[in-house]
C-alpha cells in the first residue's frame, strides 16, 4: 500500500484529532480542548524526544494506538514531519483503507484522539526535537498492531 502525504490542516485532521498553530502576533494560542483520559488513576506524562529525521519515501510496519488517552505533541525544535493515521473498526483494528499521511511545519501541534492508530512521530529535514504529552496508567497505555504489509509513504 502506498500513501501520498498532503498537508496537515485542521480540516484534514479533524476525524483523527485536534491541530493548533501558534500565532504570529504576540497573544494567547488556541488550546488543546480535548485532551482525554478514559481510564482512573492515570497520570499525565510529559516526556521530551529527540529523534534523528528520516527521508522520504518511507516504510512503516507498525501502527500504535492509545485505547485509553489522547496524546499530544509539541514541537521545539524541527522543520517538518511527518504523522500516518488510521481510523479504528468496531472490532479494534486500524481500518487501513482510511489511512492518511500529513506533512505539518514546527508552527503545529496536535493532539491524537483516543484510540487512533498512529505510527511513531517523525521528523524530517533535521534532527527533531519535541515534547509529548500523554496520561499513564502502567498497563495497556500502547496497543501495537504488525501491518500485514508495510505501508510506503511518498511525496508526489
Amino acid at each position: 500500500m502506498k500513501l501520498v502525504v498532503q498537508p496537515l490542516t485542521a480540516e484534514a485532521f479533524s476525524p483523527f484529532g485536534e491541530l493548533f498553530t501558534a500565532p504570529d502576533t504576540p497573544q494567547r494560542g488556541a488550546a488543546v480542548s480535548n485532551i482525554e483520559n478514559r481510564r482512573h488513576n492515570a497520570k499525565p506524562t510529559l516526556s521530551m524526544t529527540c529523534d534523528a529525521p528520516v527521508v522520504l519515501p518511507v516504510e512503516i510496519s507498525k501502527l500504535e494506538s492509545h485505547p485509553y488517552s489522547s496524546q499530544a505533541f509539541l514541537p521545539i525544535d524541527l522543520s517538518r514531519f511527518l504523522i500516518v493515521v488510521a481510523p479504528s473498526s468496531v472490532d479494534g483494528t486500524p481500518i487501513l483503507e482510511e489511512a492518511r499521511a500529513f506533512i505539518g511545519n514546527r508552527m503545529q501541534a496536535f493532539n491524537y484522539n483516543v484510540n487512533v492508530w498512529h505510527c511513531g512521530f517523525m521528523g524530517l529535514d533535521q534532527l527533531t526535537r519535541y515534547a509529548v504529552l500523554i496520561w499513564r496508567t502502567g498497563s495497556e497505555d500502547e496497543v501495537f498492531f504488525d501491518l500485514p504489509s508495510p505501508i510506503t509513504i511518498v511525496e508526489e
